[in-house]
């Protein structure tokens, strides 16, 4: 069940991400507080809180690394959304996202701005797919 809101949530945020190129803090904000607070009592609170952090520091090391910032607040929120779902294993959710988005920039040469929401929700779909949901 939690899996199947959280699913829902990331495709609400994606849709209007696709369209607006905005992810609306007040969703992410509230599935982040609404997942510590179903995590304090199932007792993965550090589990929790520990991919908050992986999730924004993720992309405060890619923006580092890059010229140019490709990855905005929003797209960290939103990973540290999934952070606190699944924990440090963010990493590899990124990791996934970030290739997609590279293959997909490469297939159709769109090199312009493009939102990284979809292909997280598409990485953490896989991702939670090849693990049993």
């Amino acid at each position: 069940m939690r899996s199947k809101i959280i699913i829902l949530l990331l495709i609400l945020i994606t849709v209007i991400d696709y369209k607006t190129k905005i992810i609306p803090d007040g969703l992410t904000l509230l599935g982040i507080m609404a997942v510590l607070h179903y995590q304090y009592y199932a007792g993965n609170v550090w589990r929790a809180l520990l991919g908050i952090d992986m999730g924004i520091g993720i992309i405060w090391i890619m923006n580092c690394l890059k010229k140019r910032n490709e990855f905005g607040g929003g797209d960290a929120k939103l990973l540290s959304l999934i952070g606190a779902v699944i924990g440090w294993k963010v990493i590899f959710i990124f990791l996934i996202a970030f290739f997609l988005l590279l293959g997909f920039r490469k297939i159709t040469k769109n090199y312009k701005t493009l939102p990284f929401a979809p292909f997280i929700t598409f990485g953490t779909l896989l991702f939670l797919f090849l693990n049993g949901i």
